[in-house]
């Protein structure tokens, strides 16, 4: 956790949290307008293959407090669905790439609820999503991956599958 004092945490988050790591559509638009190059929130090659190809899928429902410092590993799991049924499958991950490729932008504060666990070549890839917050941290074998944002299109498809 940064270093800021209890009273400025609990105002950031009375304020929703505004550590913003991208913009608002209207903040981007006058950004555009004035030449600022806005990053792109875009999933990897890699990533998009591993969901779509992975051996195994598992979407979880997860406590968004962490209890460890290891990616996913670090949250308690509440719910646990391994997706078999390739037409869910390829709904599911359609939503999700969609979700990331529509994101805008994400905000400061990072709640985790959902996350995605597949395996492709040997390596376990690992989706931590906090719709709350709109940002998707993602990893390899335990390693930090460029993140991404993520719009809450797909909250609803991932909640469904876990009821």
């Amino acid at each position: 956790m940064s270093p800021l004092r209890p009273l400025s945490l609990a105002a950031l988050v009375l304020l929703g949290c505004p550590l913003a790591i991208g913009s608002t559509d209207e903040a981007k638009d006058e950004e555009a307008d004035a030449g600022v190059e806005i990053p792109e929130f875009k999933l990897s090659a890699e990533v998009r293959k591993a969901l779509a190809e992975g051996k195994s899928f598992t979407v979880m429902s997860i406590d968004p407090v962490p209890t460890a410092a290891v990616p996913t590993r670090a949250w308690r799991v509440l719910k646990r669905k391994t997706i078999e049924d390739p037409a869910l499958r390829k709904e599911v991950v359609t939503a999700v790439i969609k979700a990331a490729d529509d994101a805008r932008g994400a905000l400061g504060c990072f709640e985790p609820r959902h996350a995605i666990f597949t395996e492709l070549d040997g390596h376990r890839y690992e989706l931590v999503i906090c719709f709350h917050c709109l940002q998707l941290s993602l990893y390899r074998d335990g390693q930090s991956l460029p993140g991404s944002g993520i719009t809450r299109s797909a909250q609803d498809l991932l909640d469904k599958v876990l009821k």
